[in-house]
């Protein structure tokens, strides 16, 4: 994608009139997506992977996109952004880390180190990193639009073309074999969609009116499954969980078919999955500057976290009326018991939306609209 930028703006010979070389862009696109997979580069020893900056400069690809640890400016920016508009809280100070860091040299490679003392303040970093994820990006609501948006673009996706390399036509998911169609895929292709007159799109233009009118997808609940095997469902095993549902509800399930539900599996962690993302820090001392030194968890403190990842499996219902609703809580509560998992109880005040509860024309509840549509609420879990 850069490169196609580059090059369909004409901008090769404004890198050169600033000294840029074939290298320095090697080395922006390593510090994004790290090194190229295909061939190892002879700036260094034998295990260097990068082309743009020979070894001695290595700590440089820790600063944009840290691909050892996740300590780097990219997370430092979207938390300062996304906490400021989001009213939450971050306890990170990066301006502290940076007074704080410090270029050490490990065997034959530079390393970016913090002081001892900080270790704290990373773990603060690491968790708003994990609120964000629980409070926002992948927050039940979030993730139920995104489904709906997902299936809004697979249903339009054969009868919407978009020019690419030469003219050619592609469809939706066909642009992301074309660099060129594919920069010409942003929001507005839902705007394109909802307005066009092709009657083949009227499912995916329902499926948008539905977003618009807060007509989402019904949060069911969810399960953090503990494995003591740390066994972990993967997102293609949603289908079969799906079934697993529907059979564990018996007849009273025969009301709603696989495709009227949807499992999403989420997963929270550190940003180093099960592992703990401080244990691929190195640190210094106050007392030897020089000295890289590793941290454990239980050297810092014994209230840390033991566990850095969990799972959530989530369960929604695409259908609006109660009866399917309850039908898929009574059929996803028996599969959390077949399993001994816990099940989340429902009756909390930040519904999406329930059937009767929450206006499908405006984005928010109030109390005295929920007051007036009381009588025709979805039950609580305890009395489904």
């Amino acid at each position: 994608m850069l490169d196609y930028l580059i090059n369909s703006n004409h901008l090769k010979k404004e890198f050169q009139r600033f000294g840029l070389e074939d290298k320095d862009l090697d080395f922006i696109k390593e510090m994004i997506v790290g090194p190229a997979e295909s061939e190892l580069c002879s700036q260094g020893p034998g295990d260097w992977p990068y082309c743009g900056r020979p070894v001695e400069k290595s700590f440089l690809y820790e600063i944009v996109a840290n691909k050892k640890n996740g300590i780097d400016v990219d997370k430092w920016d979207y938390f300062a952004r996304d906490c400021h508009h989001l009213g939450i809280r971050s306890n990170f100070d990066h301006l502290r880390f940076m007074a704080f860091a410090r270029v050490i040299q490990i065997k034959e490679r530079r390393e970016i180190c913090c002081r001892d003392k900080e270790v704290s303040n990373l773990y603060d970093m690491f968790y708003v990193r994990m609120t964000l994820h629980r409070r926002a990006y992948q927050h039940k609501t979030s993730n139920a639009i995104e489904h709906m948006i997902k299936d809004a673009l697979y249903l339009a996706d054969e009868f919407i073309k978009i020019p690419g390399t030469k003219g050619e036509k592609k469809s939706i998911s066909g642009s992301i074999h074309d660099v060129e169609a594919f920069s010409k895929l942003n929001d507005s292709i839902l705007s394109l969609i909802a307005m066009s007159d092709n009657p083949d799109l009227k499912p995916a233009q329902e499926m948008i009116k539905r977003i618009e009118k807060r007509q989402l997808y019904k949060y069911i609940g969810q399960t953090a499954p503990i494995d003591e095997n740390k066994v972990k469902y993967s997102k293609s095993q949603g289908s079969q969980i799906v079934e697993d549902i529907l059979a564990a509800g018996g007849n009273e399930c025969k009301l709603l078919e696989p495709k009227d539900l949807l499992v999403d599996i989420v997963t929270f962690d550190y940003g180093s999955g099960k592992h703990n993302p401080i244990d691929k820090m190195k640190f210094y001392s106050k007392s030897d500057p020089d000295k890289p030194v590793s941290l454990k968890r239980e050297h810092v403190s014994h209230m840390l976290p033991s566990l850095f990842s969990e799972q959530h499996v989530r369960l929604y219902c695409k259908k609006l009326d109660k009866k399917c609703f309850n039908v898929a809580w009574k059929c996803f509560q028996n599969w959390c018991q077949s399993k001994d998992y816990g099940v989340e109880d429902l009756n909390d005040d930040d519904d999406d939306g329930y059937p009767g509860s929450t206006p499908y024309t405006t984005p928010f509840g109030t109390p005295s609209s929920r007051q007036k549509n009381n009588s025709s609420e979805v039950p609580s879990p305890q009395s489904a």
